[in-house]
C-alpha cells in the first residue's frame, strides 16, 4: 500500500510540477504558494490540486474516499465553498476562472461538476444532488448573482400507484459564452446551447433548443434570436 502511493503522488507532482505540503486526516495537499483553506476532511485518498494564481477564501468540506478538488492555473477563487458527501466524486474549476461566493455541493457517488476556462461566477450554488450526475459549465460563461444549478430535487416524488419515482436526477449542460443573469435557476436536465442569454429570474426547466438566442420567464422560453453579447458596453466579442 505504501508503494502504490508513491507512485501516485510522484506521478501527481511530475505531472503538475507541484509540491507536496502534508497530509492531514487521509489528503494529501498540492500547493504552488501558501492558500488560505479550511478543511474538514473524513475519509480516505482524497485529493486537492491547486494551482490557483488566489485563493482568498475556500471551505472544504468532504465525507467520503476517492473525491478531487482541483483548482487550474491561474484560477482565482475568492469566498468560495465545497462539500461533497459521497464517493468518486470530482469537482474541477479551469483554469482563469474567477470565482466569488460560489458553493459546490455534492451529495451522492460518481458525480462531477466542472466550470470551463475563462467563467466568470460572482455568485453561483452548483448542486449534484444525486450519483451519477454531473454540471459541465462551458469555457467564457458569466453567471451573476444568485445563480443556481441542479441536478435533481434532493427529494423523491413518487407515482402512489406503481411507486415508480418522477423526477430521477438528470444532467446539466451549460455550452461556451452563456450568460446567466441574477437569480437564474437552471434545473435538471437541462441543456443551454452556446452564446444563449437567460434573463434575470427566469427558471429553465427543460433544454433551451436554439443557441444564440435570449431566454427569460417561468418556465423559459425564447425571446430573441440571433444575438451575441460583450463583456462590456461596446460590442459584442
Amino acid at each position: 500500500m505504501a508503494d502504490a502511493s508513491h507512485t501516485v503522488l510522484k506521478w501527481i507532482s511530475d505531472q503538475y510540477r507541484w509540491h507536496l505540503a502534508g497530509r492531514c486526516s487521509g489528503v494529501w495537499y498540492f500547493v504552488t504558494k501558501p492558500f488560505r483553506i479550511k478543511r474538514r476532511i473524513l475519509g480516505k485518498r482524497n485529493v486537492i490540486l491547486n494551482q490557483a494564481s488566489k485563493i482568498a477564501r475556500l471551505a472544504v468540506r468532504i465525507r467520503g474516499d476517492d473525491n478531487v478538488v482541483e483548482a487550474a492555473a491561474q484560477a482565482r477563487l475568492g469566498r468560495v465553498v465545497v462539500d461533497v458527501r459521497g464517493n468518486g466524486n470530482r469537482i474541477l474549476i479551469d483554469g482563469e476562472a474567477f470565482l466569488e461566493r460560489a458553493s459546490f455541493y455534492i451529495v451522492g457517488d460518481h458525480c462531477s461538476i466542472v466550470i470551463g476556462r475563462r467563467t466568470y461566477v460572482a455568485g453561483g450554488v452548483f448542486v449534484a444532488a444525486e450519483s451519477n450526475t454531473n454540471i459541465s459549465l462551458g469555457d467564457s460563461c458569466m453567471l451573476a448573482n444568485d445563480v443556481v444549478i441542479r441536478t435533481g430535487d434532493s427529494h423523491g416524488i413518487f407515482d402512489r400507484t406503481s411507486r415508480a419515482r418522477l423526477n430521477p436526477g438528470a444532467d446539466v449542460r451549460i455550452g461556451t459564452k452563456v450568460w446567466l443573469a441574477h437569480r437564474v435557476t437552471v434545473l435538471k436536465g437541462v441543456t443551454i446551447p452556446d452564446g444563449c442569454i437567460v434573463g434575470t429570474g427566469a427558471i429553465v426547466t427543460k433544454t433551451l433548443d436554439a443557441p444564440h438566442a435570449v431566454y427569460g420567464g417561468h418556465p423559459a422560453r425564447k425571446l430573441r434570436d440571433n444575438v451575441a453579447w460583450g463583456w462590456g458596453l461596446e460590442g459584442c466579442d
